[in-house]
């Protein structure tokens, strides 16, 4: 053979030599590769599992709360209503149509007072709200306002839901909102209702904005009462020296 095919065939075993090295090596890898993955596969399986029982868990335990605590359902149901608009609300997509907003409206309002099981007579020493249902009220009545929604007529309410809503309104300062469910009870849910017109003539005697101007006043009084301590305590230590 000559010196030239000495080389070629050189070369070329060297050539084949290499290539089948690589195979090797590139099979080797991806024997380990599909035995860490098969492993990984497996333990998040394992995860998935754990993380389906717990949510399982989770789910029973909350069933068993809402069995035990029937309030807890109207006010999740309030609370998923009133997220969903106030989301609606803030999208840059568009607002909800008004039959829609109508339609989660009454859901939040009716999960909310279905917690408040009283006439809706604030002039009886009744339970009132608890903390749950004035926080979701204030939310609500924010959302009245964004939605220029002033009274509860159109939104579907029994004459018992609006007295409710009504009395929430009251603890909550909105006399305005007060004043127009009892009136919508009066006039047209069921005319001629005691407790609402009793409620209406309450309302009626105190002018708009008599919350702030109460505090205010009282504000007034406790800063002279104040003044008044100090120049009398001052007058003392001047008397007594």
């Amino acid at each position: 053979m000559t010196p030239l095919e000495i080389g070629l065939t050189l070369f070329g075993t060297l050539l084949g030599g290499g290539i089948i090295f690589w195979m090797i090596q590139v099979d080797g890898h991806f024997r380990r590769y599909s035995r860490d993955a098969a492993a990984e596969r497996a333990g998040q399986s394992t995860q998935m599992m754990l993380l389906i029982d717990e949510v399982g868990r989770l789910s029973d335990d909350c069933t068993a709360l809402i069995h035990t605590q029937p309030k807890l359902k109207g006010l999740i149901s309030a609370h998923n209503s009133i997220s969903g608009l106030e989301a609606s609300l803030d999208s840059q997509i568009g607002s909800p149509s008004i039959r829609d907003a109508a339609e989660q409206l009454l859901v939040a309002i009716r999960g909310m007072l279905s917690t408040h099981p009283t006439d809706g007579n604030f002039t009886q020493a009744e339970e009132k709200p608890d903390s749950g249902v004035m926080a979701l009220a204030n939310r609500l009545f924010a959302l009245f306002t964004e939605l220029d929604i002033h009274g509860p007529k159109n939104l579907g309410l029994t004459a018992l839901e609006a007295r409710r809503l009504g009395e929430i309104a009251h603890e909550l300062g909105e006399d305005a909102w007060a004043r127009a469910c009892y009136k919508e009870v009066a006039s047209n849910l069921a005319p001629g209702n005691l407790a609402s017109m009793r409620c209406l003539q309450i309302l009626k005697k105190r002018p708009i904005g008599w919350v702030n101007n109460y505090r205010n006043s009282l504000m007034m009084l406790t800063y002279f009462v104040v003044c008044q301590y100090y120049a009398l305590k001052q007058q003392s230590v001047m008397y007594s020296a």
